[in-house]
């Protein structure tokens, strides 16, 4: 009765051991999908940051240019202006 109840005990922390194991198995599974979507989510906030930098850049190219032209219809219209003055 002894020797059945302590391979009774035995295969008992055998099962516990495998059933632990593979609870590890799961959840290591489980963090590795979490790993592949962050790094999918990291990879499109990346396309996505740099097509912002890309337009942010285009604008201000494009608000230098409006001021460099309204700079110059300034000078222009001023220029006009003193001609005018002196006919």
């Amino acid at each position: 009765m002894m020797k059945v109840r302590k391979e009774l005990e035995y295969l008992k922390t055998k099962q516990n051991e495998a059933n632990g194991a593979m609870m590890n198995d799961e959840r290591i599974t489980s963090l590795r999908r979490w790993i592949q979507w962050f790094k999918i989510k990291s990879i499109e906030l990346d396309a996505q940051l740099n097509k912002q930098k890309e337009f942010d850049k285009a604008q201000r190219e494009e608000k230098k240019n409006k001021v460099e032209s309204l700079a110059f219809l300034k000078n222009a219209v001023k220029e006009s202006m003193k001609q005018n003055k002196s006919l």
